[in-house]
């Protein structure tokens, strides 16, 4: 995962992973590999919103996210998705990608 990042450092991407932890954890340890970013249910509407705005403003590269942050987000130069756990349904994969 982390070359792929560092391979792409001009292309926009999300790290879907399936739990607010692992969310938070997994972005604790990309700050100490020197990247922020991280999006879950449990941060405050102004936080979310301030990720949210920084990635598709393209301040951001990319954000560790749960489900909560793919719905109806539509950013056309989104270049790449890492699953971080394998979506359980087919159709759990179709709502991330």
């Amino acid at each position: 995962m982390l070359k792929l990042i560092q391979n792409r450092p001009n292309q926009t991407g999300l790290i879907d992973i399936k739990s607010r932890k692992d969310s938070d954890n997994l972005a604790y340890w990309l700050v100490v590999m020197g990247y922020y970013t991280s999006y879950n249910a449990g941060l405050g509407a102004t936080e979310r919103r301030a990720v949210e705005a920084s990635w598709l403003g393209g301040k951001i590269p990319f954000v560790v996210c749960t489900c909560a942050f793919g719905i109806g987000i539509n950013k056309s130069d989104c270049c790449w998705i890492i699953h971080f756990h394998a979506p359980h349904l087919l159709s759990e994969y179709v709502q991330e990608i």
